[in-house]
């Protein structure tokens, strides 16, 4: 499964994402190498959230893959680390399967999303259980675009309301405040009326 270490090691944010971005056999080495470089994330789902192994491998196997796609089509912001950023990544999905293998009933989750510091995916993962999920993004689809784009990037993507703001060429992380705030509203009046209680 893993490569020996006799191929010359690529160990920073600026070689990951230069090979990455160049496709052919420099993408492949790079996205090897960032594999190689960070499985010890696999344990840590199996000790931190007691996943069983090959959840723990799934779930850093999907990490892997955002991370990469979000490298290649320049979503990823040098702003925080590649470690950083897997971490937030390879978390959420860890908790996803958590969910999934959990009947918890959501609460006042969507009113009180707001409340709640950025990320707020862990929170949002451990009380909305894994049909409610579906029903709420269903109604997500149901939002204007930019509405989704938002509720998404912050909820399950994790970005920084700064980080929004770049990517949806809005003035600042205020702007995007406010529109999550209305944006959230919006979800809640159509998960309303699709029957989930809140």
């Amino acid at each position: 499964m893993f490569f020996k270490k006799k191929r010359q090691s690529i160990d920073n944010d600026a070689d990951w994402i230069q090979s990455i971005r160049s496709g052919g056999v420099r993408r492949r080495r790079g996205i090897n190498s960032l594999f190689d470089h960070f499985s010890y994330l696999v344990k840590v789902g199996i000790k931190k959230y007691r996943l069983r192994e090959d959840e723990s491998l799934s779930a850093y196997n999907q990490s892997i893959i955002v991370v990469v796609d979000n490298i290649i089509s320049e979503k990823f912001r040098v702003d925080s680390s590649i470690k950083t950023y897997l971490n937030q990544i390879f978390s959420r999905h860890c908790v996803n399967i958590v969910r999934a293998n959990t009947t918890q009933k959501a609460g006042n989750w969507l009113v009180d999303l707001d409340r709640f510091p950025e990320p707020a995916q862990d929170l949002f993962n451990e009380i909305v259980s894994r049909e409610e999920w579906q029903i709420v993004i269903k109604c997500i689809d149901q939002l204007k675009k930019q509405c989704q784009k938002i509720l998404l990037g912050a909820v399950y993507e994790g970005y920084s309301s700064e980080e929004l703001a770049v990517q949806l060429n809005l003035k600042n992380a205020a702007t995007v405040n406010v529109l999550k705030n209305r944006c959230r509203k919006s979800l809640m009046k159509i998960v309303a009326n699709s029957g989930l209680k809140l």
